[in-house]
């Protein structure tokens, strides 16, 4: 679909859809996480923790890498730690 939406502007609307709901959804998910930060560094975040928790990151893993669901997770949880400077030992 990323590759046809250029060409079908229903698909593109739909997709611009799907891509301002995840946004708004990892906006509200990671609020108390993004608080705890300067006002300017907000947008930066959201937009990285937007891509840790893209569908197209899950694909990388399991698919392309071949991983396990527990260690895709694991990486995908440590990758979010990562953008936010905490810890994900024992997560």
């Amino acid at each position: 679909m990323l590759g046809q939406e250029l060409f079908d502007d229903r698909l593109g609307q739909r997709m611009d859809i799907g891509r301002r709901l995840h946004r708004e959804h990892i906006a509200e998910l990671f609020a108390p996480q993004l608080a705890k930060g300067p006002t300017a560094d907000r947008e930066a975040l959201i937009d990285l923790l937007v891509i840790a928790t893209d569908v197209y990151t899950w694909k990388l893993l399991r698919r392309d890498r071949h991983l396990d669901r527990p260690t895709a997770e694991a990486r995908v949880r440590k990758l979010i730690a990562g953008i936010l400077g905490t810890n994900t030992e024992g997560a």
